[in-house]
């Protein structure tokens, strides 16, 4: 069952990518800090709650030939959280292959060999990653913006 969900969601996200949308993978490449993310009400596409991390989670995640890592401390608990693994971008939808995914420092819940995808849109500056139901709404989203090599 959870396997012909996982194929469904796939299909559909791979349909649902335009020609028009398409992300460039050099887009995608660097670094990038997390600004906000944003919960939708349940099958509208309605914006729930949006949630801006100044003081509260601080994350990164950084892009780099077909790899990719996470990194996140939660400054009121000082929890640190890290996943990383291999991603495919196709269109505007991306595949995140985790080889390892912690879930937090005080319980160490280690997960290991997880798919995650996303729709995502990318620009010079911005990066928007979102989770996406069967029907095409939105559940939840990250804005990421880029971090400027120096």
């Amino acid at each position: 069952m959870r396997q012909t969900i996982t194929f469904l969601f796939i299909a559909y996200t791979l349909c649902s990518c335009s020609r028009s949308s398409k992300v460039s993978d050099a887009l995608l490449q660097g670094s990038w800090h997390m600004v906000s993310y944003t919960y939708f009400k349940r099958q509208s596409n309605e914006v729930d709650r949006i949630y801006i991390l100044e003081d509260s989670i601080e994350q990164i995640k950084m892009f780099h030939q077909g790899q990719f890592v996470w990194i996140r401390k939660r400054l009121r608990t000082g929890a640190d959280e890290f996943g990383f693994g291999r991603y495919e971008l196709e269109g505007n939808a991306l595949k995140e292959y985790v080889s390892l995914n912690s879930k937090s420092k005080d319980k160490w819940d280690i997960e290991v060999e997880a798919d995650y995808f996303f729709q995502v849109k990318v620009s010079a500056t911005d990066y928007r990653q979102c989770t996406v139901d069967l029907k095409g709404y939105y559940i939840y989203c990250e804005d990421y913006e880029k971090i400027e090599d120096r």
